[in-house]
């Protein structure tokens, strides 16, 4: 499994990078609320509907400015 997983991210990488890797982690951490609110929006998906906590890994912007 992790090698399946570590070939997921490869791939995911290889499609998001060039876009992404511009950004500080203060810049990725906004895109990644605003996506998260987006998502909130939409109702909750399946790993929500199936018990998961939503608010999962939002964190407070000054907390995830590193």
């Amino acid at each position: 499994q992790a090698r399946v997983a570590i070939e997921v991210v490869r791939s995911l990488a290889r499609v998001f990078a060039p876009r992404l890797e511009r950004l500080t982690p203060g810049e990725l951490h906004a895109l990644q609320e605003d996506w998260h609110a987006a998502q909130v929006r939409h109702g909750p998906g399946p790993a929500v509907r199936e018990g998961t906590a939503g608010g999962w890994p939002l964190r407070p912007r000054a907390a995830a400015a590193v």
